[in-house]
């Protein structure tokens, strides 16, 4: 007998929650067990990877109040009119939906909701976006996830996070997400090789703490200039952002360069090409750039975190530092322009989506 699976991506549009989705659908596509129908139902925009046991569902929920239909009345309403009764329903975007009594496993990869280091006010414009994440959007979360639902998260940071709100550890898997393998030989150099970067791969997001960078330079600049002749700190934002008008109004723009958003091979040959990655972001569910910097064997400095302590557990070329000690981070620039080690790595072979997948049997086939 057939068994009926739901995945609810309404949000996948971008970022992180694109990426994972894609790699649920690829182990959904590796998956040889044909009596598995998956409904993945996906922003109306995407364009996704489909076989044999997907069906793709195009969804218009863009915006917050669309999603919070289609969650409480939307998705029960379309499998009412379709005949069709799940088996099981996958959340990939923190919350659950309302339908009653079919289990569910939720993917929470949201950590604004359990940040310590967050203090976020409506009032500023550049941080309301965290404050509705943090004091809204947990809420919704919270309330959405019952006792007998099954939460997939990314880290052991996270699975203690969800403990310590009430959730029994029973019903918490951790599953790191899949790093694609790169053949670092075949990943193309940069066009000017005479340059020298220091990379920061990050969004616009104010806990990603491209400020602290800049006053981390303008540091080094008042009291040595030998930098600007050197070396460029990237960030893959545009000139249109926040973090640029900081720039301008610092008088740095010659110490940084502002390269927008990079196709994935393009970040690879930043990663390649660097100096150094930088990754001073104080808020991450698991940090990717981070194991992809170590595949390149490359100095990583970085804030001292929860996140950040765990993914590089191991990773000798790590600098942990004060997320908010522009000092230590000037210092700890200077200290590491120097030649970088191309052999120490972190063994990241892990597909966590495993564990995802034998969760899914163990529910349906109840085993």
């Amino acid at each position: 007998m057939k068994k009926n699976i739901v995945v609810n991506a309404t949000s996948a549009t971008v970022g992180g929650s694109l990426t994972i989705l894609n790699q649920f659908i690829e182990n959904i596509c590796d998956d040889s067990d044909k009596d598995k129908i998956y409904y993945v139902f996906v922003p109306i925009t995407s364009d996704l990877k489909s076989c044999d046991n997907i069906i793709i569902v195009p969804i218009r929920a863009k915006k917050y109040v669309d999603r919070i239909k289609w969650d409480l009345i939307g998705m029960r309403k379309w499998f009412q009119k379709s005949g069709i009764k799940p088996d099981l329903i996958i959340s990939l975007q923190n919350t659950a939906v309302l339908f009653g009594k079919v289990k569910q496993i939720i993917y929470l990869h949201q950590p604004l909701i359990y940040a310590k280091e967050s203090s976020w006010s409506i009032l500023k414009k550049d941080e309301r976006k965290m404050w509705f994440y943090r004091y809204i959007y947990k809420v919704w979360v919270k309330s959405s996830i019952k006792k007998d639902h099954y939460i997939v998260v990314q880290t052991e940071w996270m699975k203690e996070s969800v403990i310590k709100s009430g959730y029994s550890k029973d019903k918490i898997i951790i599953s790191k997400p899949k790093m694609n393998y790169v053949d670092i030989d075949e990943v193309k150099p940069l066009d000017n090789e005479n340059k020298k970067y220091l990379f920061y791969p990050a969004a616009d997001y104010k806990y990603k703490n491209h400020m602290i960078l800049i006053k981390a330079i303008r540091n080094i600049v008042e009291n040595n200039d030998f930098i600007k002749e050197k070396y460029k700190i990237v960030f893959t934002l545009e000139k249109d952002s926040i973090v640029y008008k900081h720039v301008i109004e610092y008088g740095l723009e010659d110490y940084f360069e502002f390269v927008g958003v990079l196709p994935y091979q393009k970040v690879l040959s930043y990663y390649k090409g660097c100096q150094a990655v930088l990754f001073p972001s104080y808020i991450e569910t698991f940090g990717l750039p981070l194991i992809e910097a170590s595949v390149f064997g490359k100095k990583i400095l970085v804030s001292d975190c929860e996140y950040s302590r765990e993914v590089l557990n191991g990773y000798d070329m790590a600098e942990f530092i004060k997320y908010d000690d522009s000092m230590s981070w000037s210092k700890a620039i200077i200290e590491n322009l120097k030649p970088y080690c191309e052999e120490t790595k972190i063994d990241f072979n892990e597909n966590g989506y495993e564990k995802v997948f034998k969760l899914i049997d163990s529910i349906i086939y109840e085993y």
